[in-house]
Protein backbone atom coordinates (compact mmCIF):
# COMPACT_ATOMS: atom_id res chain seq x y z
CA UNK A 1 0.00 0.00 0.00
CA UNK A 2 1.33 3.53 -1.38
CA UNK A 3 0.18 6.11 1.23
CA UNK A 4 -0.14 10.29 1.29
CA UNK A 5 -2.27 11.93 3.23
CA UNK A 6 -4.60 9.20 3.75
CA UNK A 7 -5.70 10.25 7.09
CA UNK A 8 -9.63 10.24 6.10
CA UNK A 9 -10.38 6.65 4.58
CA UNK A 10 -7.37 4.71 5.45
CA UNK A 11 -8.75 3.20 8.95
CA UNK A 12 -11.49 1.43 6.40
CA UNK A 13 -9.06 0.42 3.96
CA UNK A 14 -6.69 -1.57 6.66
CA UNK A 15 -9.88 -3.08 8.74
CA UNK A 16 -11.47 -4.40 5.31
CA UNK A 17 -7.68 -6.37 4.70
CA UNK A 18 -8.02 -7.86 8.12
CA UNK A 19 -11.06 -9.00 7.39
CA UNK A 20 -10.36 -10.96 4.49
CA UNK A 21 -11.08 -14.63 4.36
CA UNK A 22 -7.60 -15.60 3.49
CA UNK A 23 -5.70 -14.75 6.57
CA UNK A 24 -1.93 -15.67 5.35
CA UNK A 25 -0.97 -12.38 4.50
CA UNK A 26 1.33 -9.57 4.69
CA UNK A 27 0.71 -5.63 4.43
CA UNK A 28 3.88 -3.75 3.53
CA UNK A 29 3.00 0.17 3.43
CA UNK A 30 5.40 2.77 2.10
CA UNK A 31 4.35 6.51 2.94
CA UNK A 32 4.82 9.53 0.84
CA UNK A 33 5.72 11.98 3.50
CA UNK A 34 2.46 12.01 4.93
CA UNK A 35 1.63 15.40 6.42
CA UNK A 36 -1.81 14.41 8.29
CA UNK A 37 -2.19 11.52 10.40
CA UNK A 38 -1.64 8.40 8.46
CA UNK A 39 1.21 7.31 9.81
CA UNK A 40 -0.22 7.67 13.24
CA UNK A 41 -3.40 5.46 11.91
CA UNK A 42 -1.17 3.31 10.49
CA UNK A 43 1.09 2.34 13.43
CA UNK A 44 -1.83 1.74 15.66
CA UNK A 45 -2.87 -0.86 13.54
CA UNK A 46 0.64 -1.96 12.51
CA UNK A 47 0.96 -2.59 17.31
CA UNK A 48 -2.22 -4.22 16.97
CA UNK A 49 -1.17 -6.61 13.92
CA UNK A 50 2.31 -8.00 13.26
CA UNK A 51 1.31 -9.08 9.78
CA UNK A 52 0.90 -4.84 9.03
CA UNK A 53 4.50 -3.09 8.38
CA UNK A 54 5.96 0.53 7.89
CA UNK A 55 8.58 0.03 5.65
CA UNK A 56 9.42 3.33 4.52
CA UNK A 57 8.48 7.02 6.15
CA UNK A 58 10.12 10.48 5.88
CA UNK A 59 10.82 9.54 2.12
CA UNK A 60 9.60 11.24 -0.68
CA UNK A 61 9.22 9.52 -3.71
CA UNK A 62 6.83 12.25 -5.43
CA UNK A 63 4.02 10.06 -6.37
CA UNK A 64 2.18 6.69 -7.09
CA UNK A 65 4.59 5.16 -9.17
CA UNK A 66 8.21 5.31 -7.81
CA UNK A 67 6.29 4.52 -4.56
CA UNK A 68 4.57 1.50 -5.19
CA UNK A 69 7.60 0.84 -7.39
CA UNK A 70 9.55 0.58 -4.02
CA UNK A 71 7.44 -1.91 -2.07
CA UNK A 72 7.47 -4.25 -5.80
CA UNK A 73 11.76 -3.99 -4.71
CA UNK A 74 11.01 -4.24 -1.05
CA UNK A 75 8.25 -7.42 -1.54
CA UNK A 76 9.90 -11.33 -1.36
CA UNK A 77 6.25 -12.77 -1.60
CA UNK A 78 5.47 -15.24 -4.17
CA UNK A 79 2.47 -13.10 -4.96
CA UNK A 80 1.70 -9.27 -4.53
CA UNK A 81 -1.54 -7.14 -4.44
CA UNK A 82 -1.36 -3.49 -5.13
CA UNK A 83 -3.46 -1.75 -2.50
CA UNK A 84 -4.87 2.17 -2.57
CA UNK A 85 -5.33 3.90 0.28
CA UNK A 86 -9.26 4.64 0.38
CA UNK A 87 -10.76 1.91 -0.67
CA UNK A 88 -12.99 -1.51 0.84
CA UNK A 89 -12.33 -4.61 -0.21
CA UNK A 90 -14.42 -7.68 -0.09
CA UNK A 91 -13.90 -9.87 2.30
CA UNK A 92 -12.92 -12.28 -0.13
CA UNK A 93 -10.77 -10.48 -2.67
CA UNK A 94 -7.81 -12.17 -2.22
CA UNK A 95 -9.37 -15.57 -2.13
CA UNK A 96 -11.13 -14.61 -5.36
CA UNK A 97 -7.72 -13.39 -7.28
CA UNK A 98 -5.27 -16.12 -5.84
CA UNK A 99 -8.02 -18.71 -6.66
CA UNK A 100 -7.72 -17.54 -10.51
CA UNK A 101 -3.98 -17.06 -10.25
CA UNK A 102 -3.51 -20.36 -8.87
CA UNK A 103 -5.91 -21.91 -12.07
CA UNK A 104 -3.61 -20.14 -14.36
CA UNK A 105 -0.46 -21.20 -12.34
CA UNK A 106 -1.15 -24.71 -12.94
CA UNK A 107 -1.94 -24.10 -17.31
CA UNK A 108 0.79 -22.15 -18.05
CA UNK A 109 3.35 -23.02 -15.33
CA UNK A 110 4.95 -20.99 -12.18
CA UNK A 111 7.74 -19.57 -14.33
CA UNK A 112 5.57 -18.00 -16.15
CA UNK A 113 4.93 -14.47 -15.23
CA UNK A 114 0.90 -14.02 -14.76
CA UNK A 115 -1.20 -10.91 -13.53
CA UNK A 116 -4.77 -11.23 -12.15
CA UNK A 117 -6.90 -8.21 -11.67
CA UNK A 118 -11.10 -7.93 -11.33
CA UNK A 119 -13.38 -5.30 -11.50
CA UNK A 120 -15.15 -2.98 -8.99
CA UNK A 121 -18.44 -1.58 -7.85
CA UNK A 122 -17.44 2.44 -7.45
CA UNK A 123 -18.87 4.15 -4.35
CA UNK A 124 -18.92 7.56 -3.54
CA UNK A 125 -16.91 9.13 -0.17
CA UNK A 126 -20.14 7.02 1.89
CA UNK A 127 -19.64 4.07 -0.24
CA UNK A 128 -23.08 3.96 -1.31
CA UNK A 129 -23.16 2.80 -4.97
CA UNK A 130 -22.63 4.83 -7.83
CA UNK A 131 -21.61 1.82 -10.63
CA UNK A 132 -22.37 -1.25 -10.05
CA UNK A 133 -19.41 -2.36 -12.80
CA UNK A 134 -16.27 0.18 -13.10
CA UNK A 135 -15.48 -2.26 -16.24
CA UNK A 136 -19.06 -1.89 -17.75
CA UNK A 137 -19.77 2.31 -17.19
CA UNK A 138 -15.43 2.70 -18.32
CA UNK A 139 -16.05 0.84 -21.34
CA UNK A 140 -13.38 -1.62 -20.64
CA UNK A 141 -12.30 -5.02 -22.17
CA UNK A 142 -11.96 -8.12 -20.18
CA UNK A 143 -10.44 -9.52 -23.00
CA UNK A 144 -6.57 -9.62 -23.03
CA UNK A 145 -5.42 -8.19 -26.29
CA UNK A 146 -1.62 -6.58 -26.49
CA UNK A 147 -2.72 -4.14 -29.30
CA UNK A 148 -5.08 -3.03 -27.31
CA UNK A 149 -3.56 -2.83 -24.15
CA UNK A 150 -1.15 -0.77 -26.02
CA UNK A 151 -2.87 2.47 -26.06
CA UNK A 152 -6.31 1.59 -23.30
CA UNK A 153 -5.18 0.59 -19.61
CA UNK A 154 -8.29 -2.12 -18.84
CA UNK A 155 -6.47 -3.27 -15.56
CA UNK A 156 -8.01 -1.95 -12.70
CA UNK A 157 -4.66 -0.99 -10.50
CA UNK A 158 -5.69 -1.42 -7.03
CA UNK A 159 -7.26 -4.98 -7.68
CA UNK A 160 -4.25 -6.70 -9.39
CA UNK A 161 -1.74 -9.74 -8.56
CA UNK A 162 1.09 -10.54 -10.03
CA UNK A 163 3.03 -14.05 -9.38
CA UNK A 164 7.04 -13.73 -8.62
CA UNK A 165 7.95 -14.44 -12.31
CA UNK A 166 6.15 -11.68 -13.53
CA UNK A 167 7.92 -9.28 -10.00
CA UNK A 168 11.01 -10.30 -10.65
CA UNK A 169 10.81 -9.38 -14.69
CA UNK A 170 8.84 -5.58 -13.52
CA UNK A 171 12.01 -5.26 -11.34
CA UNK A 172 14.34 -4.19 -14.19
CA UNK A 173 15.45 -0.22 -13.69
CA UNK A 174 13.10 2.35 -15.62
CA UNK A 175 12.62 5.71 -16.05
CA UNK A 176 9.71 6.36 -14.05
CA UNK A 177 8.83 9.27 -16.81
CA UNK A 178 8.32 6.54 -19.22
CA UNK A 179 5.49 4.88 -18.29
CA UNK A 180 1.71 5.75 -17.37
CA UNK A 181 0.97 4.23 -14.09
CA UNK A 182 2.44 0.91 -12.50
CA UNK A 183 -0.65 -1.59 -12.83
CA UNK A 184 -1.05 -0.46 -16.98
CA UNK A 185 3.06 -1.09 -17.48
CA UNK A 186 3.27 -4.47 -15.06
CA UNK A 187 -0.20 -5.43 -17.71
CA UNK A 188 1.63 -4.74 -20.54
CA UNK A 189 4.97 -6.90 -19.56
CA UNK A 190 2.25 -9.87 -18.61
CA UNK A 191 0.78 -9.66 -21.84
CA UNK A 192 4.14 -9.21 -24.02
CA UNK A 193 5.79 -11.78 -21.83
CA UNK A 194 3.18 -14.54 -20.07
CA UNK A 195 -0.37 -14.29 -19.25
CA UNK A 196 -2.78 -11.54 -18.12
CA UNK A 197 -6.66 -12.54 -16.98
CA UNK A 198 -9.12 -10.04 -16.05
CA UNK A 199 -12.23 -11.61 -13.96
CA UNK A 200 -15.49 -9.90 -14.45
CA UNK A 201 -16.25 -9.90 -10.73
CA UNK A 202 -16.21 -6.69 -8.10
CA UNK A 203 -14.29 -7.72 -5.28
CA UNK A 204 -14.18 -4.24 -3.70
CA UNK A 205 -15.38 -0.72 -3.67
CA UNK A 206 -13.65 2.10 -5.24
CA UNK A 207 -13.89 5.29 -3.96
CA UNK A 208 -14.54 8.33 -5.52
CA UNK A 209 -13.42 11.87 -3.74
CA UNK A 210 -12.07 15.07 -4.51
CA UNK A 211 -8.57 13.31 -4.14
CA UNK A 212 -7.89 10.24 -5.99
CA UNK A 213 -5.08 9.92 -8.20
CA UNK A 214 -7.04 8.25 -10.63
CA UNK A 215 -10.63 7.75 -10.80
CA UNK A 216 -13.65 6.62 -12.30
CA UNK A 217 -15.80 9.17 -15.13
CA UNK A 218 -19.22 7.75 -14.75
CA UNK A 219 -20.75 9.87 -17.46
CA UNK A 220 -19.91 11.39 -20.82
CA UNK A 221 -20.41 14.39 -19.69
CA UNK A 222 -18.45 14.03 -16.77
CA UNK A 223 -15.57 12.69 -18.55
CA UNK A 224 -15.59 15.70 -21.41
CA UNK A 225 -15.68 18.31 -18.12
CA UNK A 226 -12.39 16.49 -17.08
CA UNK A 227 -10.40 16.61 -20.05
CA UNK A 228 -7.31 17.69 -19.69
CA UNK A 229 -5.65 18.94 -23.03
CA UNK A 230 -2.12 18.88 -22.22
CA UNK A 231 -2.46 16.00 -19.93
CA UNK A 232 -3.60 13.97 -22.52
CA UNK A 233 -0.73 14.73 -25.19
CA UNK A 234 1.74 14.38 -22.66
CA UNK A 235 0.00 10.81 -21.52
CA UNK A 236 -0.39 9.94 -25.53
CA UNK A 237 3.26 10.51 -26.06
CA UNK A 238 4.57 8.02 -22.24
CA UNK A 239 2.28 5.66 -23.89
CA UNK A 240 4.55 5.28 -27.15
CA UNK A 241 7.46 5.99 -24.78
CA UNK A 242 6.68 3.08 -22.36
CA UNK A 243 5.91 0.90 -25.91
CA UNK A 244 9.38 1.57 -26.60
CA UNK A 245 10.83 0.74 -23.49
CA UNK A 246 8.95 -2.92 -23.32
CA UNK A 247 10.88 -3.75 -26.41
CA UNK A 248 13.80 -1.82 -25.30
CA UNK A 249 14.42 -3.58 -21.82
CA UNK A 250 12.16 -7.07 -22.68
CA UNK A 251 13.01 -8.15 -26.44
CA UNK A 252 14.88 -11.29 -25.60
CA UNK A 253 11.43 -12.40 -23.53
CA UNK A 254 9.01 -11.52 -25.99
CA UNK A 255 8.49 -14.15 -28.94
CA UNK A 256 8.18 -13.50 -32.20
CA UNK A 257 4.61 -12.46 -32.70
CA UNK A 258 4.31 -9.97 -29.33
CA UNK A 259 7.68 -8.63 -30.78
CA UNK A 260 5.58 -7.64 -34.40
CA UNK A 261 2.85 -6.36 -32.70
CA UNK A 262 5.00 -3.55 -30.16
CA UNK A 263 6.87 -2.94 -33.05
CA UNK A 264 4.25 -2.62 -35.22
CA UNK A 265 2.58 0.21 -33.15
CA UNK A 266 5.88 2.41 -32.33
CA UNK A 267 6.54 2.02 -36.74
CA UNK A 268 2.95 3.13 -37.54
CA UNK A 269 3.06 5.94 -34.85
CA UNK A 270 6.31 7.48 -35.86
CA UNK A 271 4.47 9.01 -38.59
CA UNK A 272 1.16 11.09 -38.34
CA UNK A 273 -1.01 10.09 -41.71
CA UNK A 274 -3.71 8.71 -42.12
CA UNK A 275 -3.21 5.61 -43.49
CA UNK A 276 -0.95 5.11 -40.73
CA UNK A 277 -4.51 6.00 -38.34
CA UNK A 278 -6.44 3.98 -40.90
CA UNK A 279 -3.63 0.66 -39.90
CA UNK A 280 -3.27 1.60 -36.02
CA UNK A 281 -7.39 1.14 -35.82
CA UNK A 282 -8.13 -1.35 -38.30
CA UNK A 283 -5.24 -4.01 -36.49
CA UNK A 284 -6.83 -2.75 -32.48
CA UNK A 285 -4.70 -0.31 -31.36
CA UNK A 286 -7.60 1.50 -30.44
CA UNK A 287 -9.48 1.98 -27.44
CA UNK A 288 -13.02 1.29 -26.94
CA UNK A 289 -14.96 4.39 -25.29
CA UNK A 290 -16.22 6.90 -28.37
CA UNK A 291 -14.10 9.81 -25.94
CA UNK A 292 -11.43 7.97 -25.37
CA UNK A 293 -11.31 6.81 -29.01
CA UNK A 294 -11.95 10.74 -30.22
CA UNK A 295 -9.19 11.38 -27.98
CA UNK A 296 -6.76 8.88 -29.57
CA UNK A 297 -7.18 10.10 -33.34
CA UNK A 298 -6.86 13.61 -32.33
CA UNK A 299 -3.73 13.29 -30.21
CA UNK A 300 -2.72 11.05 -32.75
CA UNK A 301 -1.84 14.24 -35.12
CA UNK A 302 -1.72 16.87 -32.24
CA UNK A 303 0.86 15.10 -29.73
Amino acid sequence: MATYNGEKYIADQLASIRSQTIEDWRLLISDDCSTDKTVEIVSQFAKDDPRISIISRGERFGGAVPNFYNLIHRSNASYIMCCDQDDVWNNNKIEVTLREMSSLERRYGCNVPILVSTDVEVVDEQLRSLERSMLESEKLSCKSYLPHSLVENNVIGCTLMANRALVNLAKRQIPFECIVMHDWWLNLIAQACGHSSILPVQTMKYRQHGNNVAGASYSPIDAFRKFDFDRSRKDWNRIVCQARLLLDRYANELDSKAYDMVDSFISLYEKKSFINLYRLLKHGYRCYAPLRLASQIGMFFLR
